[in-house]
């Protein structure tokens, strides 16, 4: 059966508030128009943004403003993930948000959607009926507590050197909270053997090799990672509110095939020669939200953020060059293209 496509379901997120009395459980809705004429042989949103530059648009047209009112529930999966906090860590159930834009894989790998949960676990269901077909918990370390938990998604992509009857000839890339980068068998949920350890990459030891460090405890992985032609980046969130000595904001490139580490880009100037440039006890210029790509360019397009700290200046000296920017990497090397702003006086 062909699966589902955006034409005929469009998602929506549902906020759980705790109470003393129940705790309700995130949902993902999926709502089906009531006249179904036909159904899609292939999906139109296999990114996080609908396609690789993100522009969240789709040309499907069987809902529309129309008939949007006459849309129903068609099935309810829910997570569940709250009832599986312990106890003596009940407080952390104030600090979730499910904030996933779901993915669809091709239909030679079984048309499934795809989510995570704020907590990591990677779901797979039919997208006709709701069942869920498979499931990957990577069980993620909930303290320290760096900060709200969140999965924003996931990330997919086709091994040109491997048969589609190989594991992981199709794998989806998952950052997580406590900073492991982890990939799975789009077919299966099984972690990839040849990818890191087990399918698990512990990005901890090579966040560590660039100053600033001091909260890195506070640093969590929630966005999709971007993949251009085999190479997988990653960003990452941190605690810059108060200190100019958060946790280096750097994106960093794996290989998609090994889950070898590949490169690192300082997102702000480090020249002791230049008066211009930042001390290394100056973080953030992190790369928190989504990025978008072109293959064909070998371009990753990063969004940064503000220096440390993001309401003080004073503790951030110089032009802050790369920080609050567009900057346009070169995927297989991590070489910066342009940037913009690109007025620096």
């Amino acid at each position: 059966m062909t699966h589902m496509i955006l034409k005929n379901i469009y998602t929506v997120h549902m906020k759980a508030v705790p109470s003393k009395q129940c705790i309700k459980m995130y949902s993902l809705l999926l709502f089906l128009f009531i006249s179904i004429h036909s159904l899609a042989s292939e999906s139109d949103w296999m990114q996080y943004g609908g396609d690789e530059g993100g522009g969240r648009y789709s040309t499907l047209s069987q809902i529309n403003r129309d008939n949007v009112g006459q849309l129903e529930v068609a099935w309810k999966y829910k997570t569940g993930h709250l009832d599986r906090v312990p106890e003596k860590l009940s407080f952390l159930k104030k600090m979730v948000g499910f904030q996933v834009t779901p993915i669809i894989l091709p239909n030679d790998v079984g048309g499934l959607l795809i989510l995570c949960t704020p907590f990591n676990e990677i779901i797979a269901l039919d997208p006709i009926n709701g069942t869920k077909k498979w499931s990957y918990d990577p069980k993620i370390d909930l303290r320290p507590f760096a900060g709200r938990f969140s999965c924003r998604g996931l990330a997919q992509w086709r091994n040109p050197n491997l048969q589609l009857t190989e594991i992981c000839a199709h794998s989806l890339f998952l950052a997580a909270n406590d900073k492991r980068l982890i990939a799975v068998d789009a077919k299966t949920g099984t972690p990839c053997p040849t990818f890191g350890e087990n399918g698990v990459v512990d990005v901890t030891p090579i966040i560590k090799n660039m100053e600033p460090t001091n909260q890195i405890r506070s640093m969590q992985l929630k966005s999709p990672p971007a993949v251009v032609n085999g190479v997988i980046i990653i960003g990452g969130s941190g605690n810059k509110f108060k200190d100019a000595s958060s946790v280096n904001g750097a994106v960093r490139g794996f290989s998609a095939v090994d889950g070898s580490f590949l490169w690192a880009f300082d997102t702000l100037i480090r020249d002791e020669t230049n008066p211009e440039s930042l001390p290394y006890d100056v973080g953030g210029a992190n790369v928190w939200s989504t990025m978008s790509v072109d293959s064909d360019r070998d371009l990753v397009f990063i969004p940064t953020a503000s220096a440390s700290p993001n309401f003080y200046g004073g503790l951030r000296p110089g032009d802050n060059r790369y920080a609050n920017s567009v900057l346009a990497i070169k995927a297989s090397t991590g070489e910066l293209v342009w940037h913009y702003p690109n007025d620096t006086s």
